[in-house]
């Protein structure tokens, strides 16, 4: 591990950063630049695959017979999902006592991307109960994107929009080649209305438009979400017209279907966002049957919940992406070695409390 000063940095300046410029009409009217800054991703890895290319064929010259995985055994994702079914492991139950001791005041960077940060504010809505930020899921939705660079050669590929589009018309650039035909494409939005978070979902090449939502609450759609999808959709079209896509038109017609899932819940209004996690990097365009591995309302979903917090917190702040990545190992580290210190001192003092009792009782006696 890579140990840097414990000094906190000044704070720093927070920035949107965009790869593209709006695109304006004539009228004046601003449509999205659909810009997700995964330009720099993709050159970083096609020299990582020019030099394993470059790395196989030195091997060959040298008489060594290159073994790769059969295309059975590779995985569709960089990383799989994230398990719910076992409990959390020691390195994360670190990360999970270090979250505990951030403190509110001030300000301190834990997460700083080109496209996303997280300060303490944040980073405390990681403890138990509470209610994730908006910031926490764009941050999940950039390392979801990342993550869509390695994906295998057969996958659909996804994109994952942060709610934030829905502020600042200014997201995903879609290039056209990018929707051909030959990809499945699902678009994902991340959406918060009122300290709520549900997804949009899209399917481009058969074209679909779903809401998928963790709350069972308030039936009828469109008093619960205003017209909000549809103002979305039409955002998503007016930029398919403007590059000529030819799925423009069936996207237009599409009406949205709000997704009838067993794991919804009537009490539960604190998670919304794992689920919003979970069912981003779960979903794949696939109603019928669909299970994401999370339990009904109750205990035991509780408890999957509580183990996905810590999991999405050790994914997101220990990325690679994650430019204060070692500064929060540090933390960890530094949190973990008082912790163990304290629990020595505590164990000293009961040994020599419990010796001294026998001694006063022989006094007594």
């Amino acid at each position: 591990m890579n140990v840097v000063s414990s000094t906190v940095p000044p704070p720093q300046k927070l920035t949107i950063k965009t790869t593209a410029q709006p695109n304006v009409q004539s009228s004046g009217e601003v449509l999205p630049s659909f810009s997700l800054g995964l330009t720099q991703v993709e050159k970083e890895a096609e020299l990582e695959r020019q030099r394993k290319s470059e790395e196989e064929a030195a091997q060959v010259d040298k008489g060594k017979r290159i073994i790769h995985a059969a295309e059975v055994l590779k995985s569709p994702w960089k990383i799989r999902l994230t398990r719910i079914s076992t409990k959390i492991n020691k390195e994360e139950q670190k990360l999970k006592d270090w979250l505990l001791t951030i403190d509110p005041e001030g300000y301190f960077l834990y997460f700083d991307t080109a496209n996303a940060i997280l300060d303490n504010s944040n980073c405390i809505s990681f403890q138990p109960k509470q209610l994730v930020t908006a910031q926490v899921v764009d941050a999940f939705c950039h390392i979801l994107n990342m993550n869509e660079m390695y994906k295998a050669e057969q996958s659909p590929l996804r994109l994952f929009v942060p709610h934030h589009v829905t502020v600042i018309i200014s997201i995903l650039q879609i290039k056209p080649e990018t929707l051909s035909r030959k990809y499945v494409i699902r678009i994902f939005f991340s959406m918060t209305v009122s300290d709520h978070h549900y997804l949009l979902c899209f399917n481009i090449k058969k074209p679909s438009f779903e809401v998928i939502d963790s709350s069972a609450l308030q039936p009828d759609f469109d008093a619960k979400y205003q017209q909000i999808p549809q103002n979305i959709r039409n955002f998503l079209v007016r930029y398919m017209v403007l590059k000529n896509h030819s799925k423009a038109k069936d996207i237009a017609s599409l009406v949205p279907v709000r997704l009838e899932m067993k794991w919804r819940t009537e009490h539960n209004h604190i998670d919304c966002g794992l689920f919003v996690m979970r069912h981003m990097e779960h979903y794949q365009g696939v109603s019928k049957n669909w299970d994401c591995g999370l339990a009904v309302e109750g205990k035991v979903q509780d408890q999957q919940l509580d183990v996905l917090r810590t999991r999405y917190a050790h994914q997101i702040l220990l990325h690679e992406c994650n430019k204060q990545k070692h500064h929060v190992e540090y933390q960890i580290f530094e949190e973990h070695m008082k912790k163990a210190e304290l629990e020595k001192q505590k164990a000293k003092e009961k040994k020599e409390k419990d010796t001294k009792a026998p001694a006063k009782r022989q006094r007594r006696a």
